[in-house]
């Protein structure tokens, strides 16, 4: 499988909790400069890559989101 896009926003949540709820809110702090209780889930959406995958937040900074979290592929094809 090469490139892939969700925003399907129940796969999304999963694969977060997958991860680590600790690691995506220290991470969504850390780089994207809000607090998780102001987080839209609807501007989350992931990239499935050859290799591993990332976490985008549609913030308004950049056109395609600002970068979350990259994390293993295989976070992705344990909910699929």
């Amino acid at each position: 499988m090469g490139y892939s896009q969700i925003t399907d926003l129940e796969k999304i949540k999963a694969i977060m909790v997958s991860i680590g709820k600790e690691t995506v809110i220290q991470s969504f702090e850390k780089n994207i400069g809000l607090h998780w209780s102001d987080a839209k889930m609807n501007n989350f959406y992931i990239c499935g890559l050859k290799k591993t995958a990332v976490l985008y937040y549609l913030d308004g900074k950049y056109p395609f989101g600002s970068l979350v979290l990259e994390f293993e592929k295989e976070f992705i094809t344990a909910i699929q």
